[in-house]
């Protein structure tokens, strides 16, 4: 069942959104100046990576970030073509490096959102660079029976639109989320460990109503 928040929620809950994409965004930024400076065996392939698509301008610029989720933005909503880089993979894939783009539209009383969860991978192919990745979708409920519950899914882009027998829309895999905060957070606790992700948690000042759907795994 969709439920319908009233919209001074929904638009406190964008400009909460705002201010922790942006400090997604800082914290990222440090975990990977560390890992550059440490430059731990098991993350090479994904250093290097990270070093190539910052050089490339591959993804979003701080400044052009910061300007989309204004929290005071006449219009509240995000769209990013660009991705956000998020955290170095901690023990399991590490060799990818996992990114986020923001779809969302907070004009209506039932809010639009989807994050775009990107695994990339950069390796050498004859000398050349190139450049592959997976992408999942996390949205919040949205039309027809079959996807009116938060969910993630697989998107037919990246390396997956080359497979075209890959089902695009089902399992929708159902989600302990209740807006764009907790759907966030999914993502966050789907890449790292309990640990780290509470970390991670901690360092975006997330209140604690936005923690409700998921404190059981990260508290």
């Amino acid at each position: 069942m969709m439920i319908v928040k009233n919209m001074s929620d929904e638009l406190r809950e964008y400009r909460k959104l705002c201010i922790a994409i942006k400090q997604l965004y800082s914290y990222s930024k440090l975990e990977w100046k560390s890992a550059i400076k440490e430059r731990p065996k098991k993350l090479t392939q994904a250093i290097e990576g990270y070093e190539i698509i910052e050089d490339k301008f591959i993804t979003i610029e701080k400044i052009k970030l910061y300007r989309l989720v204004n929290e005071h933005n006449k219009e509240p909503c995000i769209v990013t073509k660009r991705p956000l880089v998020l955290p170095p993979l901690e023990k399991y894939d590490v060799k990818y490096i996992p990114m986020v783009t923001f779809d969302c539209d907070f004009r209506n009383p039932l809010p639009s959102v989807r994050y775009g969860l990107k695994l990339l991978e950069i390796f050498q192919e004859e000398d050349n660079e190139r450049i592959r990745f997976f992408e999942f979708r996390y949205e919040l409920a949205h039309g027809g029976p079959h996807h009116d519950f938060p969910h993630a899914q697989i998107s037919r882009v990246g390396e997956n639109k080359n497979f075209n027998w890959i089902p695009e829309h089902v399992p929708a895999f159902p989600l302990c989320a209740n807006g764009a905060m907790s759907l966030l957070l999914c993502i966050i606790i789907s890449l790292y460990s309990k640990r780290k992700s509470g970390n991670i948690v901690n360092h975006l000042k997330i209140d604690e109503i936005y923690k409700t759907p998921i404190k059981q795994i990260v508290s």
